[in-house]
């Protein structure tokens, strides 16, 4: 296991070495931190409103409306933790100003109190209309008329999901991790980029740098240094997405603190109809865990496309056209719903009435894709294997000679054209080290 562990950290820190990892990962941490940021502080000072003076004449007014996602999100934990009853409607509808017109009442929740600005932007119909027992009624008939075209099966199955959705719900101000839960989704889209440059090169590199012959004329280069190089490429895809997810959680932390994670998805109107007894925290996390596996399927497409071709051009650019999938699928299917940019979307992903039977055991949309997705990245790594000992460990497939008959050994067809022949053998790698000295006309000390 020394050996090993000498040659999965020589492969890792290859990998981390590799300029085009870092320019990914610096811009999608560039582009994600500065979308939370930008909600935080706002993305305008100010919004135009039309409104109509004492004397019915009709002006433009602005509203300095910056840093409004701070604003709701301080001014809504004066109400964490209060259930969304009837006394939650009527002192609402006693304190804002629910007569005037638009311009008021953000100006009244800018410039005033600020506690209900989160939950009349998402139910602002409901709060001003209804009471709490016409509130939950009007979910209780969507939901109802969402199960009616459902099969006896699936529609028990989400009936006891419903039931268990606590009611009432309990307010949390979920404005900073409703950002969070953006830019995860977002950065779903762009993870296919990021597994390619990751691992695009993890098995062209030494036919680029004529290394193979070398690698392959021991038993090492056929089974410890695959595994070396397989598990240090899903450990550099993975960590290159928790990195990303790790500085997003910090950044959301720190901006609006730790409120809102344990609100329920009810809380957002995208999501007021799900029957997933869920909390913003585990949508998260699901989220995360989602874009986490996408991003070793991606990177093992990509390490696949290496082996096959000895390409990492090849490799990257069919990583980067998986980006492009949604354009192919049309979305009637409802196998559609598994594509990543469908599956990390939070509507879709929590609003899915999607029920998949496996073994027995009905799984829901994300619990389908996780599963999905991992079947297919561990498919992806058996087929890297394949094609390393196909194409790459088999004699005539190397670059390498034979000498001697049936019998013979072989050998490196020529040096590194940047060094000696003993170059590669003794400085190269882990690997080399324990290899022998072949490419200089003495016989390698190991038979194939």
């Amino acid at each position: 296991m020394k050996g090993f562990g000498s040659l999965f950290s020589y492969e890792l820190k290859k990998l981390w070495m590799r300029p085009l990892l870092w320019v990914v990962l610096g811009s999608l941490l560039f582009l994600h931190l500065r979308g939370i940021y930008r909600n935080y502080v706002g993305y305008t000072g100010t919004n135009g409103y039309v409104i109509v003076d004492e004397n019915g004449q009709e002006k433009k007014v602005e509203l300095d409306t910056s840093g409004r996602d701070r604003r709701q999100m301080e001014g809504g934990r004066a109400l964490a933790g209060t259930k969304i009853d009837d006394a939650f409607f009527r002192r609402a509808q006693e304190t804002i100003p629910m007569d005037k017109e638009p311009y008021y009442i953000d100006r009244y929740f800018l410039e005033n109190d600020a506690s209900y600005y989160a939950f009349y932007e998402e139910f602002r119909t409901y709060l001003k209309n209804n009471t709490a027992a016409e509130f939950y009624q009007i979910r209780s008939d969507q939901v109802q008329s969402m199960l009616s075209g459902l099969d006896k099966d699936s529609r028990a199955y989400w009936e006891e999901r419903e039931a268990e959705v606590e009611k009432p719900f309990v307010y949390q101000p979920i404005t900073g991790v409703d950002a969070l839960e953006f830019e995860v989704e977002s950065l779903g889209n762009y993870v296919p980029v990021l597994g390619g440059a990751a691992l695009c090169d993890l098995f062209a590199q030494e036919r680029r740098n004529r290394m193979e012959a070398l690698l392959f004329s021991t038993k090492r280069g056929k089974g410890l240094l695959f595994w070396a190089k397989a598990l240090a490429g899903m450990a550099t895809a993975a960590g290159g997405v928790l990195l990303i997810l790790g500085a997003l959680t910090a950044e959301e932390l720190a901006l609006y603190g730790t409120g809102g994670w344990t609100g329920a998805i009810q809380l957002s109107l995208g999501s007021w109809t799900s029957s997933l007894a869920l909390t913003m925290g585990q949508l998260v996390g699901i989220e995360m865990l989602i874009v986490t596996v996408y991003a070793l399927l991606t990177g093992l497409l990509a390490a696949a496309i290496s082996a096959l071709t000895g390409s990492g051009v090849a490799a990257l650019a069919t990583t980067t056209a998986v980006m492009f999938l949604p354009v192919l699928v049309g979305p009637d299917s409802s196998w559609a719903q598994l594509i990543p940019e469908r599956l990390t979307n939070s509507m879709n992903l929590c609003g899915s009435l999607f029920l998949w039977s496996f073994f027995g055991v009905k799984l829901n949309l994300y619990q389908t894709g996780i599963l999905l997705y991992a079947c297919l990245a561990a498919a992806l790594f058996g087929l890297c294997g394949v094609f390393w000992l196909l194409f790459w460990a088999r004699p005539g497939h190397t670059g390498g000679i034979k000498t001697g008959g049936a019998g013979g050994r072989w050998l490196e067809t020529g040096p590194s054209r940047r060094s000696g022949p003993n170059f590669n053998a003794r400085r190269a790698s882990p690997a080399g080290r324990c290899l022998p000295r072949v490419g200089d006309g003495r016989e390698g000390s190991e038979e194939e």
